[in-house]
């Protein structure tokens, strides 16, 4: 809070004097931010992976990838929303010594939080470095809301090979901060969203009409079997 104080004195006609002193306190009404929508990306939906888009498997969840934020400030306009991701405790599938960071980089009152492998130049991201972005557009920012939205780039480990299953129920999840700040510089980190990422699985399917007999000792049959590797 801040303020000010002044003196005002009154004199009456024979000249007559009375003196008071007055302060008056000003408070920041501040920044307050609300839950944020928590987002979901899937593994079989990420491009170029071979993954199985639309295909249901154990445990498979509807993708999130777009979320909103909203929040009330004191000082209009809004001047930044910022996403703080840390250190997420993912571990990459093709090195499980690498683990994934992030890193903030302002675009307007936006910007994009790009999670990145462990053992890459945070200075000089390459796309074979980046495991996922979550983008707020300058644009979709406002004096109330923000929208961002998630791309998934690279599949991360959800167990060891060891314990490897047909199942998409193991889904790795990390927090991301939201940081809203206003005109005067007031802000809010109080409000966190949760981004899971789900596992993508093989399919394998046999047609139901498929049935062969075979003659021992005659010539080999042939078939199909549609796979794919997820």
């Amino acid at each position: 809070a801040s303020g000010f104080t002044f003196d005002a004195t009154l004199t009456d006609a024979d000249g007559d004097q009375q003196s008071d002193t007055h302060t008056i306190t000003v408070t920041d009404t501040g920044v307050t931010v609300n839950d944020p929508t928590n987002l979901v990306a899937d593994e079989d939906d990420i491009a170029g992976a071979n993954g199985n888009p639309g295909t249901p498997a154990i445990g498979d969840v509807d993708p999130t990838l777009t979320g909103t934020v909203t929040y009330s400030i004191g000082d209009t306009p809004v001047d930044s929303v910022t996403l703080t991701g840390g250190t997420t405790g993912l571990v990459m599938l093709d090195d499980d010594s690498v683990t994934v960071n992030t890193r903030w980089d302002a675009n307007g009152k936006g910007g994009v939080l790009t999670g990145f492998r462990s053992d890459a130049d945070a200075n000089n991201l390459t796309d074979a470095d980046k495991v996922f972005t979550i983008t707020v557009l300058d644009t979709d920012v406002t004096d109330t809301d923000a929208d961002y939205t998630m791309v998934l780039l690279q599949p991360v480990r959800h167990h060891t090979d060891a314990n490897a299953d047909d199942l998409e129920t193991n889904t790795p999840t990390f927090d991301v901060t939201v940081t809203v700040e206003d005109a005067d510089g007031s802000t809010d980190s109080s409000q966190s969203f949760t981004v899971a990422i789900n596992d993508d699985t093989p399919t394998l399917a046999i047609p139901d009409d498929d049935t062969d007999t075979v003659v021992e000792g005659a010539s080999a049959i042939s078939g199909s079997i549609a796979a794919s590797e997820g």
